[in-house]
């Protein structure tokens, strides 16, 4: 099972890039991860039950870490309420600006990938940017 982690390794490295823009912050949440995905004997690896595929299990379990490394590097960051309220788009730009760190520019290009949001670039930028 150890031996599918390090199979895994550049999928988690570019999981890890993704989740965080600035390379240097990149690499310090790798590491951490990384860290506590081997401790107590591999635990979080060797708790795989089978229901789904490695890999899916395994990014799950990552990107847990990584929002664990966000919380100890950064704080608990939580959205206003008033951002609560308005909900949506609002509530995942607080979250990539705000807890992840990305800058506007990726924050954009993130938000118009996932395509979840029916916003133009221009009109996203005008938001974000201000």
């Amino acid at each position: 099972m150890v031996n599918e982690v390090y199979e895994h390794f550049d999928f988690l490295r570019r999981l890890t890039e993704k989740h965080f823009s600035d390379s240097v912050l990149a690499d310090e949440a790798h590491t951490f991860a990384f860290e506590e995905l081997s401790k107590d004997d591999w635990r979080r690896v060797r708790a795989y039950k089978g229901k789904s595929s490695f890999r899916s299990y395994l990014s799950c379990v990552w990107c847990r870490l990584l929002e664990d490394f966000s919380i100890k590097k950064f704080g608990k960051v939580t959205p206003p309420q008033w951002i609560r309220k308005l909900g949506g788009i609002w509530e995942e730009l607080f979250k990539l600006l705000c807890r992840r760190r990305l800058s506007s520019d990726d924050t954009i290009e993130k938000i118009i990938d996932e395509g979840r949001y029916n916003w133009s670039t221009e009109a996203l930028a005008s938001f974000v940017e201000e």
